[in-house]
């Protein structure tokens, strides 16, 4: 009877063990999980731009960092200087280039804070917060204009131009363009870079009686 009592004993001891094995190895795989999205969306960031053999980067998460300059000119000037504005173009033609290959996680990457926040965007519902594009662009920029931020080194660039899909023909064999809109935020001193596609803050800056 004895033997029999620490039999029972031993199996619900041996039970219970293997149970909370069980649990923590679960535990420890779904925090391996998070881990690998986390160093993917770390790692896309810092190659993003490497893939395409462009010597630009992104900007740094930590925003917090960056000094202010209150006396900086916050006025906006049309792009006059050939080096800033092919560069800007450039910007733009490789975030443009992962839209059309619907490369999300560069993407997000390459998204603005500012446009983040605003619409609440996440890996998952990028597409349903940008312009998306099926087939090779092409984009023709007919006004850039500059303008220096409070964040040392930062500047906005705005840009307005035509866009179409490299097989976009008409019926009458004419060339299909549209307007496009969107905000290159570069730092001139290292190459960092982030996009705000929207063109509501296009416009909210740049007036068009203005400037145009």
């Amino acid at each position: 009877m004895k033997y029999m009592k620490i039999c029972i004993i031993f199996v619900i001891v041996t039970i219970l063990v293997l149970m909370g094995l069980i649990i923590y190895l679960h535990q420890v795989e779904k925090n391996d999980n998070q881990n690998v999205n986390i160093e993917n969306i770390d790692n896309t960031k810092e190659s993003i731009l490497d893939d395409n053999n462009v010597d630009f980067n992104l900007i740094s998460d930590n925003e917090d960092t960056m000094q202010v300059d209150d006396s900086v000119d916050k006025s906006i000037k049309s792009v006059t200087d050939r080096k800033s504005f092919y560069t800007v173009e450039e910007c733009i033609k490789n975030y443009i280039n992962y839209v059309v290959e619907k490369e999300y996680n560069s993407i997000y990457a390459l998204l603005d804070h500012e446009f983040i926040n605003e619409n609440r965007i996440t890996v998952e519902n990028i597409s349903e917060n940008i312009e998306k594009f099926e087939n090779k662009q092409v984009l023709r920029i007919k006004e850039m204009y500059m303008q220096n931020t409070d964040k040392e080194g930062y500047t906005k660039y705005y840009v307005y131009g035509k866009i179409r899909d490299d097989r976009s023909i008409d019926e009458k064999n004419e060339i299909v363009e549209k307007d496009y809109y969107i905000t290159v935020i570069l730092n001139d001193n290292n190459m960092y870079y982030t996009i705000n596609p929207s063109k509501e803050y296009y416009e909210k800056n740049i007036k068009n009686d203005d400037y145009r």
